[in-house]
């Protein structure tokens, strides 16, 4: 059987779409305004307009091609009906006729409000807001033709308010917690001060561990707690560029010292005829941890912002200036556009989260495989020595579970 000629299936596939209905082809491109890559609106409408002027095929040429389509169809091994009309051609016409309408009218109102465009710097109140609404500019439209000025600007009353019964609940379970830590970890520095015996290896480990924590406690979680319940910050810019520097320097203190505190018990445990830690040592490692600790917050204290977000009430007029702390004015953009930012806040991601946790996993586990496998464990056969041991890494393993 031989093939159908090219040019012949050109000819017909032009002829068929000439004569097809009107609701048919119009259907077809309503399917195709719905794809991503297709046209706009704007650019179909003519096209529809134009094509929707052929007019519909007679008797006789529909039985003309009906008679060629068959004859093709068999050459080619296809389907006898090669097109079908969708059912619901008039109603995806008539959605796309008042699409085009829409898109027209929009068009022609935007042109008219072009005048809310703005070239001079403005301050943003009460007054502003008042002047552009009295010239047809309401807070959407300028929104629309201001996008980068207006990027503050939140059309809608200040939604950040919380019943009266959910604040004092909010600030009695921050109040107890940072007095419960402030009080826990200042006891623990006391203790470790106080009396000359207590200040072992494990102990200054402790006792780093206890600042690290009543640090945050004051310096950074006694303040951002109103900023998480109210949304707004009140203590000005200084400290807001000190308050997220303290809120990641201690953490990382806090984590590096807890690795340090457990390679310092596993190698005690596992190995126990290795050279321990001096206290000299141990003071130079502490040193090291701050530093490395205060190197870590530096962007914090490089890229932070005190910000003004606006709210504007339609109902009443109001503009509400909500000023808040952030920690995202890297040069390259904001916090969803700033790759320094995504690279900053991965790399807080490992260092105090998922090497810590691997570190920490392991040598516990070590710790505990020793401990439980042999009485004999460390420089010592005495079964209190041991016991003491069990209970002081039973302590460390309850850190890292909370951990």
């Amino acid at each position: 059987m031989s093939r159908p000629d090219g040019r012949a299936l050109f000819f017909f596939t032009a002829l068929t779409l000439m004569h097809r209905s009107t609701e048919g082809l119009a259907a077809g491109v309503v399917r195709l305004s719905s794809l991503r890559s297709s046209p706009p609106l704007p650019i179909l409408c003519p096209f529809v307009a134009i094509c929707c002027c052929v007019p519909p095929r007679s008797s006789a040429s529909t039985s003309r091609l009906s008679s060629l389509n068959r004859r093709l169809s068999l050459r080619t091994r296809t389907s006898s009906i090669p097109f079908q009309l969708r059912t619901d051609a008039h109603s995806s016409f008539g959605v796309f006729i008042r699409s085009c309408a829409m898109e027209k009218r929009t068009r022609a109102n935007l042109s008219d409000l072009s005048h809310c465009r703005l070239n001079d710097t403005f301050e943003l109140n009460e007054s502003f807001m008042a002047d552009m609404s009295a010239m047809g500019c309401n807070c959407s439209v300028l929104q629309h033709f201001n996008r980068e000025e207006m990027e503050s600007l939140h059309c809608g009353p200040f939604p950040f308010v919380h019943p009266l019964l959910i604040q004092i609940g909010y600030v009695l379970l921050f109040s107890a917690l940072i007095l419960l830590a402030v009080g826990g970890n200042l006891t623990v520095i006391w203790i470790v001060l106080r009396h000359k015996r207590m200040r072992t290896v494990t102990n200054y480990f402790l006792l780093n561990l206890a600042i690290a924590d009543a640090s945050i406690s004051v310096f950074n979680l006694g303040f951002s707690w109103t900023f998480n319940l109210y949304y707004v910050w009140i203590f000005g810019y200084a400290y807001c560029v000190f308050n997220n520097f303290m809120g990641i320097v201690p953490t990382c203190a806090s984590v590096f010292t807890m690795v340090v505190m457990s390679c310092d018990r596993y190698v005690a445990i596992v190995h126990p005829l290795r050279k321990r830690l001096s206290k000299k040592k141990t003071i130079s490692i502490i040193v090291l941890i701050w530093v490395l600790a205060l190197t870590c917050g530096v962007p914090m204290l490089l890229y932070s912002k005190l910000d003004k977000l606006y709210f504007y009430s339609e109902a009443d007029g109001s503009v509400y200036v909500d000023p808040i702390c952030l920690s995202d004015n890297y040069p390259d953009g904001k916090a969803h556009t700033s790759y320094l930012f995504a690279v900053y806040n991965n790399f807080l991601v490992i260092i105090n989260y998922a090497l810590p946790l691997v570190v920490l996993l392991v040598a516990y586990a070590r710790v505990a495989c020793a401990l439980w496998s042999s009485e004999t464990i460390g420089d010592t056969r005495h079964q209190d020595s041991i016991n003491s041991k069990r209970r002081v890494v039973k302590m460390l393993a309850a850190v890292v579970f909370i951990f």
